[in-house]
């Protein structure tokens, strides 16, 4: 047998009390984690305002371990976080923009009780009289313009259908109409017109014109052709035959096209624009 030196005798009671020691040194390895973490933090705070950490330069050649997983976690947190949002609006027009133009769209006539004070017949009044006596008052005034919206759907328009929605409902809740109708039709109204964008619920044309209030401002929706870049000559037929049929029961009409003016040219926009003011 081989003689035991001291130091493998020092050896082997270290080895015996290993428990405890490794515990010893799983505490200060955690407080170093703690430190270290702390640290590499606040490094990387003073680093970045904007705590933008995507552009940081790190190598794992000169990172501990502990470091290491640090900063993985750190881009993960950084990878996951929302850098877009996902708006609802239809730029470059908002939704409150197209409340604040529909209310450019009024015709106010006075109905209901008199609660409004008339200044200038009432100074007439006393004028007349002598005295103050009961002042002059007047109906309010009530806007009772209504609108009609047709609204092509599908196809070409498909691109436009937020727009299309949110004019829709900014008529609807922010305008404050008398009466809001909405119909939806596919490239030129034939016979009918629909209450749903599915294109379901059919009514008669001829019946939506027929039931229309009186001095309705009527807005068309559609591309006309623009947004594919082609001339077709039986639309413009169409449209044609369909635009009298309107301004015999409605006097407003305006047409809203999204593609820009460019986009017109040589196109059945074009024509048609000479037909109504789009």
């Amino acid at each position: 047998m081989r003689d035991v030196s001291l130091e493998e005798k020092r050896h082997e009671s270290v080895i015996d009390d290993s428990p405890l020691l490794d515990n010893e040194f799983d505490e200060s390895l955690n407080i170093d984690s703690e430190e270290t973490s702390l640290d590499n933090d606040s490094e990387l705070v003073k680093g970045s305002s904007s705590e933008d950490y995507s552009n940081i330069d790190v190598t794992f050649e000169s990172l501990q371990p502990v470091e290491i997983a640090q900063s993985y976690r750190r881009r993960e947190r950084v990878r996951k976080r929302a850098q877009f949002a996902l708006l609802k609006e239809y730029f470059p027009v908002t939704k409150r923009q197209m409340s604040q133009s529909w209310r450019h769209l009024r015709r106010y006539v006075r109905q209901g009780i008199a609660t409004e004070l008339d200044v200038a017949a009432t100074v007439q009044k006393i004028g007349r009289q002598g005295v103050i006596g009961e002042p002059v008052l007047l109906p309010p005034r009530i806007n009772q313009a209504s609108v009609m919206l047709l609204i092509d759907q599908n196809g070409s328009m498909m691109p436009f259908h937020s727009l299309s929605r949110q004019l829709a409902d900014t008529a609807k809740q922010g305008a404050q109409f008398k009466g809001v109708d909405i119909f939806y039709f596919h490239n030129c109204p034939d016979n009918y017109l629909y209450e749903h964008p599915s294109l379901s619920r059919p009514q008669l044309l001829k019946d939506v014109l027929t039931n229309a209030a009186k001095g309705v401002a009527t807005l068309i929706v559609s591309d006309a052709g623009a947004a594919r870049g082609a001339y077709n000559d039986d639309r413009v037929q169409f449209t044609e035959e369909w635009i009298e049929e309107l301004r015999e029961c409605v006097q407003n009409i305006a047409w809203i096209n999204p593609m820009p003016l460019s986009a017109w040219k040589g196109t059945t926009a074009e024509t048609i624009a000479r037909m109504v003011p789009m």
